[in-house]
Formats: C-alpha cells, structure tokens, sequence
C-alpha cells in the first residue's frame, strides 16, 4: 500500500490529500523509486489523526526517517530532507500544499493604467 508524497498520479488523480492505496507491487515499487509515493502499513492506513511533532530540514535525517515511520511511510532511497519534511507536511498538513494559484495579489503584469512609463535618464549607449 503506498501513499502519494509529492506530485499528482493516475486516471482518477490521487495526490498527496488522496487516501493510501494500492497498486500491483512493481508500480508501487517504481512510484516509491521516484520519489513520488511512500509505502504506508496496512495500520496507518486506517489510523485515525496523530499528534503532530516538531520537524523542519534542520532535523537530523534518521529523526526524520523515525517520524515517516511512525506514520507508515518510509523514506525511500536518495530521499533529500526536504522531500522527507515534505512526506511529513503531506501527512500531517492536507490542506496546507500550495494549491498552484500563487497569491491573492494581483500584479501589473500586461495590465495598462494608463500612466506613462518613468524616464530613467538613459541618454547613451552604455559601453
């Protein structure tokens, strides 16, 4: 049984929201390789909300593999820190991802007001 961590997969979109699920074995095995899922134990799976512990990229790379642990996922080979804190946000912060719409502040891009560019004094070619 894996778990998406990073990205989006197959026909019916599972994501790192989606709940765990499985796949014949060498998919799952390919998936985790990539760095896009994570094994997760059948007892995770079903496991209701957790406490949720201190983590950031500072913490130690075998704290962090302890923590993806105690949750069913395991850190795949070559996985960086920030991938693991990553697999941890995923688990224990849904709906905190970036959604992809950037921010709320809408820039100037393309848009015209109208007013007339400043004159930033380039008299010559600068050699």
């Amino acid at each position: 049984m894996i778990r998406v961590i990073s990205g989006a997969i197959g026909t019916e979109l599972k994501n790192s929201r989606s709940k765990p699920f499985s796949l014949p074995p060498e998919q799952e095995k390919r998936l985790v390789e990539r760095g896009v899922a994570a094994y997760v134990s059948q007892d995770a799976a079903g496991a209701g909300p957790s406490p949720i512990p201190e983590y950031d990229v500072k913490t130690n790379a075998n704290r962090l593999k302890d923590l993806l642990k105690a949750i069913g996922l395991t850190a795949a080979v070559g996985m960086t820190k920030q991938e693991m804190v990553n697999a941890l946000d995923a688990h224990y912060l849904p709906d905190s991802g970036d959604t992809g719409g950037g921010d709320d502040e809408s820039d100037d891009e393309g848009d015209d007001d109208g007013e007339e560019p400043p004159d930033l004094g380039g008299d010559g070619i600068v050699r």
